[in-house]
């Protein structure tokens, strides 16, 4: 049962850094991220726990 929730996590992580590289300026602005904090967490290896996770 743990490793089927954590394999959903690393799945969440990966397709959110993922989509995350995708948005403009614009967008990240309005979430607080500047284009650099959102390349450094996209990243990421989807193992690791990130500003999204906390």
């Amino acid at each position: 049962m743990q490793t089927d929730i954590t394999v959903r996590m690393w799945r969440h992580r990966s397709l959110y850094r993922h989509h995350l590289r995708g948005l403009d300026d614009h967008l990240l602005s309005d979430l607080g991220l500047t284009r650099a904090e959102a390349e450094r967490e996209a990243a990421r290896p989807f193992w690791q726990r990130g500003w999204c996770d906390d």
